[in-house]
């Protein structure tokens, strides 16, 4: 089992994938590494979305608007610009662990 990190970078190295085609949502139709990772998972693994803070209540914080942090390929931006969210492009720094509050 990859994390999405590491999904990630291997796409981004050409490394070989396996997915087990008895793993699916609903225990009917087998799939595909190809259908998976190329159709379905593409939309999950090109942006990369997460709040920039998180707590008890931070989704209807009013006090705190929430902001989120956007890991998006180099050369891209996020796809809805606000002047308080963050997009970056650099995987090292997304993936570090938040500040402590």
């Amino acid at each position: 089992m990859l994390s999405v990190r590491e999904v990630r970078e291997r796409l981004r190295k050409g490394h070989p994938f396996h997915v087990n085609e008895q793993a699916n949502w609903n225990n009917e139709d087998s799939v595909s590494t190809e259908d998976y990772l190329y159709d379905y998972m593409a939309k999950n693994l090109y942006y990369i979305e997460c709040w920039s803070r998180y707590g008890f209540n931070t989704e209807s914080d009013r006090e705190h608007p929430l902001s989120y942090i956007t890991l998006a390929p180099t050369g891209t931006t996020g796809s809805e610009p606000d002047p308080k969210n963050t997009t970056i492009n650099d995987d090292r720094l997304f993936w570090q662990a938040p500040p402590l509050a």
